[in-house]
């Protein structure tokens, strides 16, 4: 009889890929996740990809913001 056990390892197959893990991370930072999606993310995806990815996306967020105020105050002095 086949054991039903959840704690079996993970296999490369059904680890997050880049953009899936993006897109985890990016609702997590408009703050609209569920627990649910938190244990799945956690459960699919290492501990190192995810605090790259948040590292990344923070990077790129910083640098839209920078960039926006850098347009806005270029355009406001001409």
């Amino acid at each position: 009889m086949p054991d039903a056990d959840n704690s079996a390892p993970i296999n490369q197959q059904q680890r997050l890929g880049f953009f899936a893990l993006l897109r985890e991370i990016l609702w997590s930072f408009l703050g609209v996740r569920s627990s649910l999606g938190y244990e799945k993310t956690f459960a699919l995806a290492r501990p190192r990809d995810i605090i790259l990815v948040g590292i990344f996306a923070t990077l790129v967020f910083i640098v839209l913001l920078v960039g926006t105020a850098y347009l806005a105050i270029s355009i406001a002095t001409t």
